[in-house]
């Protein structure tokens, strides 16, 4: 009992912690859809165009632009709320203006701020790419940049406070991210294709993806496994901690999201080439579209699970605070 007290103790984020977590998850969630979609645009519309009518298979579509213009901008907003967030906290501000007066001091004297901007820089750069150059090499080059842009968020765990400088930990964080951004950012683009595109086509590109989020599931569990074991504290560290019990919802969301892919897989996707094809193509979209609101939730709890001290550590309180100022300071 005692021990459930002390690991609900110590999720007890406050409302600032909280906010500061969520905004962190909508700019992680941003950052996955707009290489998700990069991906999907690059790898799975070309191999559908033989097939698809030309105005909806194309880099140039009207809802594939726009998905990608929303993804920045909600990258780029939350990123910098995130650093305010983050700057008030530090200076224990008490008003708007205190906040935007240290966030300069922020930006260059920790760690966390030297990570942020080497993430808009590299949003920026993505930005700059899609705006002027329209073929897919710049699509490529776009994608690059928003692959490093989702990798840097390794920057903002435990991995890296943990071990400041390169180490396992952090590669199988990076790993575990680009993974991420690849499988969940690509499937509000597969959700909008399958619904505009033909049957025919719509199936061929549910086909394709699958290949591409089994080999991210695969590496998403695996990193998973391993930071778990790194990090969760054991049997114990899973049920009595607060960092364990954010860890069971993570891991709970992921097998529903599982479900709903294995159902796709191999049930509705199969269906689109039967003779209730349409019938079919509305259950798979909604499915989808249920995987996409999964994925979501797993991001946020992602959030959460990274403001929350491993469950590794006995001494909560004092973790908390090493890990705060290594993740801070260099």
């Amino acid at each position: 009992m005692n021990a459930m007290a002390g690991a609900a103790l110590a999720f007890d984020l406050g409302p600032r912690a909280l906010i500061i977590a969520l905004v962190r998850g909508m700019s992680v969630a941003a950052a996955f859809s707009l290489l998700g979609t990069l991906v999907f645009a690059i790898v799975l519309l070309p191999m559908i165009m033989p097939t698809a009518p030309a105005p909806v298979a194309d880099l140039h579509h009207p809802v594939l632009r726009r998905l990608l213009w929303i993804s920045i901008s909600v990258s780029g907003s939350a990123l910098l709320a995130w650093l305010v967030l983050e700057a008030a906290d530090l200076a224990e501000a008490e008003s708007i203006g205190q906040a935007f007066a240290t966030v300069p001091k922020v930006l260059l004297v920790t760690v966390f701020g030297h990570v942020i901007a080497l993430q808009l820089l590299m949003l920026a750069a993505a930005t700059l790419i899609l705006a002027g150059l329209r073929q897919r090499w710049g699509y490529i080059l776009a994608a690059a940049f928003a692959a490093i842009l989702v990798a840097l968020e390794a920057g903002h765990t435990h991995a890296l406070a943990m071990h400041f400088g390169p180490s396992f930990l952090l590669a199988s964080q990076v790993a575990h991210l680009l993974a991420g951004a690849v499988w969940l950012g690509g499937l509000l683009p597969l959700l909008l294709f399958v619904h505009a595109l033909p049957v025919y086509s719509g199936a061929k590109l549910a086909w394709r993806f699958s290949p591409i989020g089994a080999g991210c599931v695969l590496a998403l569990a695996t990193t998973a496994s391993y930071q778990g074991w790194v990090l969760v504290g054991g049997l114990r560290g899973l049920s009595t901690t607060a960092y364990g019990l954010m860890a069971l919802v993570k891991i709970s969301l992921f097998f529903a999201l599982l479900c709903f892919a294995a159902i796709n897989r191999f049930y509705f996707t199969p269906a689109l080439s039967g003779g209730r094809a349409e019938i079919a193509k509305s259950r798979i979209v909604f499915s989808i579209g249920v995987e996409a609101g999964l994925g979501l939730c797993i991001v946020l709890a992602a959030g959460v699970l990274s403001t929350l001290p491993p469950g590794m550590h006995m001494n909560m309180e004092m973790f908390r605070e090493s890990v705060r100022y290594a993740r801070l300071f260099p």
